[in-house]
């Protein structure tokens, strides 16, 4: 299993009992109180989390994007150039 891996390495594992692959697990931070969230997201299921209950949810309607199998993380990926 990962999650004593992470653990050793700071990072805490937060199970989700059900959820939709991508809405679900791809958001971004835009600042410390805020994540961009696709709509199609489950809401109080993020928000239920400990460290995420009093974030600002920010939705954006990616579904069209997400048909291509990325969410709102994979489609903002920054690339470094020079």
């Amino acid at each position: 299993m990962p999650e004593p891996f992470l653990k050793r390495h700071g990072f805490e594992v937060y199970w989700l009992e059900t959820y939709k692959t991508i809405p679900d697990i791809n958001l971004i931070n835009l600042d410390p109180e805020t994540l961009v969230i696709s709509k199609q997201a489950s809401k109080p299921q993020l928000l239920k989390h400990p460290l995420l209950h009093k974030k600002k949810l920010l939705e954006v309607d990616v579904t069209e994007l997400e048909k291509g199998g990325g969410g709102i993380r994979c489609m903002t990926l920054p690339l470094v150039r020079k």
